[in-house]
């Protein structure tokens, strides 16, 4: 995997506290466990973000976040699999990963971590929000080996393109696994007004789980109602 940058920092805990270290081993950030483990992990980005850039590293075990995590825009963020776990606060339905600076986000990677809501002691919330106010949107940010539980998945607040997510899984969402936002570009407008020798809309998708569907609306403002004939081409590809 390639990440930004050549800097990079290590979180991890040890006999009741949390420390971040850089990659010579110095000091960045030393706390209480549970109490300061967003402080830490925060500094750490912010401390690599500074220096040009790279990754921050969360070692196995447990970081309890009661506040979110501002992922900056040239840091990534990696764990050790289901070893490393964010665990929301009891009764502070936070976002736990936020994509939100004024820098744009690019060619960063998010994975190998767990991250577990606590649904039984948070009303809400979601794992991960990006584009947060129009402010950094992420773009070809790979998400990759994240496994989310018992809190909403992914909202995508604003204007995010071409991102990738490989092998995240959303279980037991409280409301949703994806929420697109509300706040919608305009694509493409097209006026026909005659028969079309190739499609009005040509839309390539994948297999969606649980029951999600894609849609594609077409709409005729003027004239004789025509049908909108349609085809499905199934294409197994590798």
């Amino acid at each position: 995997m390639k990440y930004i940058g050549s800097y990079s920092a290590v979180v991890y805990k040890d006999e009741g506290k949390i420390f971040a270290r850089d990659r010579e081993g110095e000091m960045i950030a030393v706390g209480e466990s549970i109490v300061d483990d967003v402080r830490v992990i925060q500094n750490a980005i912010n401390d690599v973000n500074t220096a040009g850039g790279g990754r921050v590293k969360l070692n196995s075990g447990t970081f309890v976040i009661d506040e979110p995590l501002i992922l900056q825009a040239k840091v990534s963020l990696t764990g050790e699999d289901r070893g490393t776990i964010l665990q929301r606060k009891a009764e502070t339905d936070t976002v736990m990963i936020e994509f939100n600076t004024e820098s744009s986000f690019n060619y960063q990677y998010v994975g190998h971590f767990k991250i577990d809501g606590n649904a039984a002691n948070n009303a809400s919330g979601y794992a991960i929000l990006l584009g947060k106010d129009r402010r950094g949107n992420p773009n070809f940010v790979l998400f990759e080996n994240i496994e989310i539980e018992d809190t909403d998945g992914i909202k995508f607040d604003y204007g995010c393109y071409w991102n990738r997510f490989v092998k995240v899984n959303v279980r037991n969402p409280v409301n949703w696994a994806i929420d697109m936002g509300n706040d919608y570009r305009i694509h493409a407008v097209e006026t026909y007004s005659d028969a079309q020798s190739k499609p009005a809309v040509f839309f390539v998708g994948r297999m969606l789980k649980n029951g999600y569907k894609y849609k594609i609306t077409l709409e005729q403002t003027a004239g004789t109602f025509r049908s909108f004939p349609y085809i499905f081409i199934e294409e197994i590809i590798g």
